[in-house]
């Protein structure tokens, strides 16, 4: 969220598009799965214990 936005100011052979289709949305949806759903897994196996 730096660097990349930085480098393109500063004229790098990067666009905008680029950046939000190859960094940025990857990026999100990782964060989601592992955020969302590996994370909430492992939290419930862990406290749904009897």
């Amino acid at each position: 969220m730096f660097f990349i936005p930085t480098a393109i100011y500063l004229g790098a052979d990067i666009t905008w598009l680029q950046f939000i289709v190859d960094n940025l949305i990857p990026a999100t949806i990782g964060n989601i799965v592992g955020g969302g759903v590996i994370i909430g897994l492992v939290f419930g196996y862990i406290y749904n214990k009897k």
